[in-house]
């Protein structure tokens, strides 16, 4: 008995590059290659599974080599009418001059020899033989080796189209030889207007919650979404729902995972042990249900940042809570959530008791999320505790000091116990005239000229004030030291007691 049902996944791949969704930049450039004539001869497409890899290879293909509907098409083209036996025959992979192989399953250097060994011959059916190699990176490397030099210089009617999920494993020499493609993620608005379109096709209603869930499970992956919904499918009765679709994939109610988030964010242990539990019996995956958490903790992030959120991966009631949260919650608080939940997930993947791991860690967000943070602890402390000192001007806060006489000056160095200082005051240099911000001094001995600047730093720190002082010649005999010399040699009491012990004067002192 014949089966004539194909799944979604083959019946709707893509057969022209206006199918392929999601790769633009991709197919602007094969265009533009074949309408310059610029076709290279070696290409290496990398993506995730289910972004069009393969499919593409096969496009690119057809437009080498169609004949077009009419037969008469001499040039490859960039619209490939899909009904000449040439492109008929690369759809069914059973083109002779476009050899498809699974380098997964043919490793070895025996396989690329394969093709070496025909590669020289002209094509039979087509203009270009195209050799498309699936998974290239499991090649050997004896079998790398061998397509180098065949893949830099191939003959001129020669394509080769490499495909791979891991580019890091494919040698350098041989992506310096190719056109690389860098296929990205499908993004989710965009696979949910395709399963849409399928769906139509295929006269099956659904509810666009549904198609949401369905198109983030296939993270990026075109193949993978219609797998799941070609599954979703079977599982209903004529209509895909939010909640068939919630069973199939093993997810929990949204209304019950926003209510547990807001439940810790109030700090209400109970009851979110309570919602946790449900959950649980519910069928719910404790590390799914931190990944749903941490979902919704990201949009309400987005969503006071940018004020902007996808409107399609929530339903409109879902929305309003999440705009109503981002009002309440600060970027702080679900900055600190986030590490939290982060930390958690690693901690239900090592329990062997997940759902008591899950509420553990639920407690704990409960617990912390009463807390103050960080920031407002300094902010209180700053403004309540901790007193900023009052900024005064140098002049406010130093105490002004006069000398008006250099009696004055010795008594201040006494207190400040500068007796070194006041020594050289009074044997190296001589005061000839002192008042209050002039000084005129005698130096004898021209290395005691350090004196006077040490005494000009003292007196312009000390009076916060600028002194003039003067050098000028001597016109008075001696020093302080000497004049009180002249003064005690002169009084008759201490003659006396100098005769009686047979001394004399080496310095006098003021104590």
């Amino acid at each position: 008995m014949e089966h004539d049902y194909k799944v979604l996944a083959r019946k709707y791949r893509s057969q022209t590059f206006d199918d392929l969704i999601g790769q633009d930049v991709l197919v602007q450039t094969l265009k533009n290659a074949i309408n310059q004539k610029r076709i290279a001869h070696g290409y290496i497409l990398t993506g995730i599974r289910g972004v069009g890899k393969t499919s593409t290879a096969r496009i690119f293909a057809k437009a080498l080599n169609c004949l077009g509907a009419d037969g008469n098409n001499k040039e490859p083209t960039t619209t490939p009418c899909g009904v000449c036996s040439n492109c008929k025959a690369i759809a069914a992979s059973q083109h002779l001059d476009v050899l498809e192989i699974d380098a997964a399953s043919n490793t070895g250097i025996d396989n690329i020899r394969d093709i070496i060994d025909t590669i020289s011959y002209a094509p039979v059916l087509g203009r270009y033989k195209v050799y498309i190699i699936d998974e290239v990176h499991m090649l050997s490397k004896s079998a790398f080796n061998a397509l180098l030099k065949t893949l830099e210089e191939p003959p001129a009617h020669v394509v080769f189209i490499l495909a791979t999920t891991d580019i890091q494993k494919v040698p350098v020499t041989i992506l310096s030889r190719c056109q690389r493609f860098d296929l990205p993620r499908v993004k989710v608005e965009t696979l949910m207007n395709h399963y849409k379109n399928v769906l139509n096709s295929e006269h099956i209603k659904y509810e666009d919650e549904a198609i949401s869930l369905i198109a983030n499970a296939a993270d990026g992956s075109i193949r993978d979404g219609l797998s799941l919904l070609d599954q979703g499918i079977s599982l209903s009765s004529g209509e895909l729902t939010t909640q068939i679709i919630s069973d199939m994939l093993g997810l929990v109610d949204r209304t019950k995972i926003f209510d547990l988030f807001k439940s810790i964010n109030k700090g209400e242990a109970e009851i979110a042990i309570e919602i946790t539990q449900k959950l649980y019996d519910l069928g719910g995956n404790p590390e799914s249900i931190i990944a749903d958490l941490l979902d919704i903790n990201y949009w309400i992030m987005r969503y006071k940042i940018s004020k902007n959120i996808d409107s399609f991966l929530f339903s409109p009631e879902h929305l309003d809570q999440i705009k109503e949260l981002s009002e309440i919650l600060s970027i702080a608080s679900l900055s600190r959530m986030w590490q939290m939940l982060l930390k958690g997930m690693e901690e239900i993947r090592i329990s062997n008791q997940s759902l008591t791991a899950l509420q553990m860690i639920t407690v704990r967000m409960c617990y912390i999320s009463t807390q103050p943070l960080p920031i407002d602890i300094v902010n209180k402390l700053t403004n309540t505790e901790i007193k900023k000192p009052e900024i005064a001007s140098v002049k406010k806060i130093k105490e002004v000091h006069e000398i008006p006489n250099l009696e004055t000056l010795l008594k201040i160095l006494d207190e400040k116990n500068e007796a070194i200082f006041k020594k050289d005051l009074e044997t190296k240099v001589i005061f000839e005239n002192f008042v209050k911000g002039k000084i005129s001094i005698t130096v004898p001995i021209k290395e005691n000229e350090s004196v006077v600047l040490k005494l000009k730093t003292f007196l312009a720190t000390y009076t916060d004030d600028n002194w003039n002082i003067e050098i000028i010649p001597s016109t008075l005999k001696g020093s302080i030291e000497t004049k009180k010399k002249e003064i005690a040699q002169n009084n008759d009491v201490v003659n006396e007691l100098i005769n009686s012990l047979g001394a004399k004067i080496e310095t006098i002192s003021n104590n």
